[in-house]
């Protein structure tokens, strides 16, 4: 039996190699090709990864959601989520309750407590009533947001930003 690992192709660019999605990666002490994150990448949206568990719009979920990898939330939650990756709230989603993860981009509804990790981006189509900790907030031009916020990073401050890109 052969084992073929598609997602990863070994080439020699300058003494790196590099996955077929173009990412970064080293090789480790066998030689092998592994991946590693790519600093480079800004955008938050590229920060979600492969995996991605998605609820889809018209879908009402009731109950808490405990994920490792990112959610991408375009139906409704009535619950708490705890996500080890990042989380995607759509402009059609909603979540009625408390949200832990590394991060965040909120572009519809979020009424609960927010806590990351990294950084939250609230888009101008996003709505949230609850308050946020994280270490990097940024925030567009028209969106709603009601509660207390917390910076755990004595460097950064809430950012405002003007949305030059659709989503």
């Amino acid at each position: 039996v052969f084992f073929i690992k598609i997602y990863i192709r070994r080439l020699l660019k300058n003494d790196k190699c590099i996955t077929t999605r173009n990412e970064l990666a080293s090789y480790n002490k066998e030689g092998d090709c592994e991946m590693r994150p790519n600093k480079e990448e800004k955008r938050l949206e590229q920060q979600m990864g492969p995996d991605v568990n998605v609820v889809t719009e018209g879908t009402v979920l009731k109950g808490n959601i405990k994920a490792k990898d990112s959610i991408r939330m375009s139906g409704r939650l009535e619950g708490d989520i705890d996500c080890d990756k990042m989380i995607w709230v759509s402009k059609s989603g909603r979540v009625d309750g408390m949200i832990q993860a590394m991060g965040a981009i909120v572009e519809g509804e979020i009424n609960g407590n927010i806590k990351l990790v990294n950084q939250l981006e609230l888009r101008s189509t996003g709505r949230i009533i609850g308050d946020i900790i994280s270490a990097k907030i940024g925030m567009a031009e028209g969106c709603f947001y009601e509660g207390e916020m917390k910076t755990t990073s004595a460097k950064e401050k809430p950012t405002t930003f003007v949305e030059k890109r659709k989503s």
